[in-house]
């Protein structure tokens, strides 16, 4: 199954999942075209060890900080309460999520931004509400109709185990 997530900067990012030649999983994230966008993953055979299936450690420093962020919040990837020094920085271990079985649902936060908020200078996506959906895409269109996606833009959604809002089912 294709996995791909909106970045702020690049557009729609595709995860290609493969493996370095230690066996490690290699995170390398594709543009619409198929070009080469960016490696989420970096590769510390010494430290394999650390590692459990579906595994890695994600490259979230230089120039990954932004896409590193949305990958994370896409809902994709967990992060784990692993991580390994390389130097100056720390190289965290993040896991695969397991896609939801077709057809089952679960609940998501959906962020959103006000039109006007951007000229009024408030913090980006400042209202949110938790909504029950089958896939990110699904649950943004669910609170796209609830709120009016005339008004609103700037929508941003990502798993959660809170309750579901009650005004939106």
């Amino acid at each position: 199954m294709k996995q791909e997530f909106i970045t702020r900067d690049f557009g729609k990012a595709t995860v290609n999942r493969t493996i370095y030649a230690d066996g490690n999983i290699a995170v390398q994230l594709l543009t619409e075209t198929g070009a080469p966008l960016a490696m989420l993953s970096v590769n510390v055979p010494q430290c394999q060890h650390m590692l459990e299936v579906n595994e890695f450690f994600a490259k979230t420093w230089s120039e990954n900080c932004s896409i590193a962020e949305d990958a994370l919040r896409s809902g994709l990837f967990v992060a784990t309460l692993k991580e390994v020094t390389l130097g100056f920085v720390k190289a965290p271990v993040w896991k695969f999520v397991a896609p939801p079985a077709p057809g089952s649902e679960r609940t998501w936060k959906v962020k959103y931004q006000h039109r006007n908020d951007r000229e009024t200078r408030h913090p980006f996506f400042k209202r949110e509400i938790n909504v029950k959906a089958t896939s990110r895409k699904d649950a943004i269109a669910k609170v796209q109709a609830y709120v009016g996606s005339n008004t609103y833009d700037k929508f941003s959604a990502a798993p959660t185990e809170e309750a579901p809002s009650s005004l939106v089912s």
